[in-house]
């Protein structure tokens, strides 16, 4: 996920990562949001303790 200011500066940021990536970069589509939606950070579901 990249985050800019404007389409320019997400574009100059894909093309640097492609850059970086070479072919491990396997797609380089950009999809443009277009209003803020609420951010929440990763949640992992709690797993039950395994005894070995």
């Amino acid at each position: 996920m990249l985050h800019g200011r404007s389409r320019e500066e997400v574009e100059r940021q894909a093309e640097e990562l492609a850059e970086l990536l070479g072919d491990a970069c396997r797609d380089r589509r950009i999809l443009y949001s277009s209003r803020i939606l609420k951010k929440t950070g990763l949640r992992l579901a709690k797993r039950p303790n395994i005894a070995e």
